[in-house]
């Protein structure tokens, strides 16, 4: 008989901790991400409409951007996958003969998002990850749409001109990489975002030569515009 209550107390605690546990991880995408914090807006500079969302105090476009700005390219260079998975941008200085090869063109990283909206940084994406209670639950789309994988481009120099050459498509379907306006490490390699590499510091490191890459644009707050 004592043996058999050991037992009936051992489970129960089993079980209480379980709970404990599942309760303390779980989560909530109506309070994370409420149904009042969607919506859409309008890119007024050619239109084109896209859906928005609220994680926290932090509002997102909640699909790629779209626009045609000059250093961008369609998947295979197909405008049908341009309407699906929104365009593929590079926002650096491409020309090796440059003396800013490889570094941040600001020109076009304060003028690709929408007014209003800017290009966020790699602590940005991961307060979304720690929100949503870990990457699982962000690739799962519990809160923002990740759905759409729109895959990435990357190039090599010309030697002789320094200009990019064609692009090398990769990962359509199967993974992204997104733009971020943290810049470099110690050793100058790039940091980007993507939710299938584990170092959250640094996010996925990139060399030169440089790629094109999905963009998703956070709304400025007020004392940012």
């Amino acid at each position: 008989m004592k043996i058999n209550n050991f037992l009936f107390v051992l489970l129960a605690g089993l079980e209480l901790m379980t709970a404990c546990t599942d309760s303390s991880s779980s989560f909530d995408a109506s309070e994370v991400c409420p149904e009042s914090g969607r919506g859409t807006f309008q890119d007024v500079r050619d239109g084109q409409v896209y859906k928005y969302i609220t994680i926290g105090d932090r509002v997102w476009m909640d699909q790629n951007l779209n626009y045609p700005a000059e250093t961008s390219t369609c998947y295979d260079e197909q405008q049908s996958n341009c309407d699906i998975y929104g365009r593929l941008y590079s926002v650096q200085y491409m020309n090796t003969k440059q003396k800013n090869f490889g570094t941040f063109n600001l020109d076009i990283i304060d003028s690709i998002c929408p007014h209003g909206w800017r290009v966020p940084t790699l602590a940005e994406w991961n307060e979304i990850v720690d929100r949503v209670d870990g990457i699982s639950h962000f690739k799962n789309n519990e809160c923002m749409d990740v759905s759409l994988y729109s895959g990435y481009a990357t190039f090599y120099n010309n030697l002789s001109t320094g200009d990019p050459d064609p692009l090398f498509y990769e990962d359509l379907g199967e993974g992204f990489r997104m733009w971020v306006t943290s810049t470099y490490t110690e050793h100058g390699r790039m940091k980007i975002f993507s939710p299938d590499f584990e170092d959250r510091v640094n996010g996925l490191l990139v060399d030169k030569p440089k790629g094109y890459y999905s963009l998703r644009c956070i709304k400025k707050e007020d004392w940012e515009l």
